[in-house]
């Protein structure tokens, strides 16, 4: 759950009385002075890499990435461990979308960070591409974001696609998360987690995320067949499942601002193709203009941020 606290004073108050998200704020300063220092974040830029097709798995570590794919031995190509520009969604849209103009590029989305509403931390995102499909509207559910995504290749022929899942994400849609959270419909619980205001077995935590993951990736390879061109499998971050953090060594959950190992480096798997798809750039689509900013918001919100 995240509480409404407003002020830097507030914030200051609410996490003073929980020491553990203290702690955790100082590490995030830690961390944001550090890429101060060194000119902003290093990282792959996902826009310059050689793509048809970049498939997303929202807070989708490496490690536990890596794990799966030698288990299912189904999805072939080439796994490097790559370095995101940032520990969490907005920012990496922003450092990787923000500001550029994508006319060539449409973008499927179960995540709302796109939406124009969503400002962030970094900012508003300033996003430009060709046109941008908003699945979260439907739900969350993995099944749904490949059903748009298929679509969306038959509709756009001649763009690069990129498809957005929100697993292994909050909310976990496995029978192990269901056991240790019951019904996913509410706001992640990584603060109270990190604050210690709840607790659970860091064994169970990591198998519902690994069983989040591979859900995701069964609907991953029932959309492979559907695409043309190249198409990389990758993630705009990782996530902490209980991992000791620093310099404070407080365990954390979730994806704070921490550029970590478990939340920066994620996995680039450039599977097998037969020829590139011909890309061209046309103007925008009209935009859609009926979204309701309160439901991206509580969205958003569910899954964690705000």
């Amino acid at each position: 759950m995240n509480y409404p606290r407003g002020s830097a004073t507030a914030e200051l108050q609410y996490r003073l009385r929980r020491p553990k998200l203290l702690a955790q704020g100082l590490n995030v300063l830690y961390y944001k002075l550090a890429t101060s220092l060194r000119d902003g974040p290093s990282g792959v830029d996902v826009i310059e890499e050689e793509w048809d097709n970049l498939l997303i798995l929202d807070a989708c570590r490496y490690d536990v990435f890596e794990r799966a794919y030698h288990e299912r031995d189904s999805l072939g190509g080439e796994l490097q461990r790559v370095r995101s520009r940032a520990p969490y969604t907005n920012e990496f849209l922003s450092r990787n979308f923000g500001g550029r103009e994508l006319h060539d590029t449409v973008y499927v989305t179960s995540s709302p960070h796109v939406h124009k509403s969503n400002r962030g931390e970094v900012g508003e995102i300033n996003d430009d591409f060709h046109a941008i499909r908003h699945v979260w509207r439907q739900d969350l559910h993995p099944e749904t974001l490949t059903d748009a995504a298929i679509d969306a290749a038959e509709a756009f022929p001649h763009k690069r696609l990129v498809f957005h899942y929100i697993p292994p994400h909050w909310p976990f849609f496995g029978s192990t998360g269901a056991k240790l959270f019951g019904d996913c419909d509410y706001e992640a619980p990584w603060e109270e987690l990190t604050s210690g205001e709840d607790s659970v077995p860091l064994d169970q935590l990591r198998a519902a995320y690994r069983e989040n993951l591979n859900i995701a990736l069964d609907h991953v390879e029932r959309l492979l067949p559907e695409l043309d061109g190249k198409t990389v499998v990758s993630a705009d971050h990782g996530q902490l499942l209980g991992d000791r953090e620093f310099p404070i060594p407080v365990r954390g959950y979730g994806h704070p601002g921490l550029r970590v190992s478990e939340l920066v480096d994620v996995p680039w798997l450039e599977l097998p193709f037969d020829r590139r798809r011909r890309i061209r750039s046309e103007p925008p689509v009209e935009a859609d203009e009926t979204i309701d900013d309160e439901r991206a918001v509580e969205t958003l919100e569910n899954l964690g941020y705000v």
